[in-house]
């Protein structure tokens, strides 16, 4: 009896924990001036392989159409944002704001993200915080950069994924729930009303009775 309790208990946390949840999530990707390999002391391996292209489930940003469970948010909250970085001469990489549900059973579950400058694969988990993965791969003019990042994510914050070649802008926020609706209490119905009886008033003008004292 006790090992059912026990069991059902932490099946219950897990159940919780592993809940999936619909988020809002904006990427803003962006690279700065690149730099001759021999200007700096930086050294990038020849050979940097691919992402897994065959795990991605759909495109979020990419020729193809949306993948099964993202739903793409015209409206984009880092637009300033973006048009700042323009006008400081850095290039665009990738834009894009989606709605998608989150869970710990997303560890395995890639998108993709493709532009005219940057291609990669993308992921979002959620465990007891939210955790982003990206593997990026970005032309450049000498060779190709295979950038790999990943952040602990607080949601409602903006958070700044750094990297010598791109910056990531990045906002994660909780999709409001409706509230439930509260069953309707049932009307609650009048009591009858007793029919008034007409009950004839004593005649105070009569003499009373007055006991025989005799």
């Amino acid at each position: 009896m006790i090992r059912t309790i026990v069991w059902l208990s932490l099946l219950s946390v897990f159940s919780t924990t592993a809940a999936a949840r619909w988020y809002t999530i904006e990427l803003l990707a962006f690279a700065y001036p690149e730099q001759p390999v021999e200007a700096t002391a930086e050294y990038w391996p020849a050979d940097l392989g691919q992402p897994d292209w065959e795990s991605a489930v759909g495109d979020i940003q990419g020729p193809q159409a949306p993948a099964t469970g993202v739903r793409l948010v015209r409206y984009k909250r880092l637009a300033k944002a973006a048009q700042t970085l323009r006008q400081r001469g850095l290039t665009i990489l990738a834009h894009t704001r989606w709605q998608q549900r989150v869970s710990r059973r997303d560890q395995d579950r890639w998108h993709q993200i493709v532009t005219d400058e940057l291609r990669g694969l993308v992921q979002m988990r959620r465990g007891r915080f939210l955790h982003f993965t990206a593997d990026w791969l970005l032309p450049g003019t000498e060779q190709p950069y295979r950038i790999n990042m990943q952040r602990r994510l607080k949601s409602g914050d903006l958070h700044y994924l750094d990297h010598p070649k791109m910056g990531v802008l990045l906002r994660v926020d909780p999709v409001p729930t409706k509230p439930r609706p509260t069953p309707a209490q049932p009307e609650a119905k009048p009591e009858p009303q007793q029919p008034a009886t007409n009950t004839p008033e004593p005649d105070s003008s009569l003499p009373r009775a007055t006991p025989d004292l005799s």
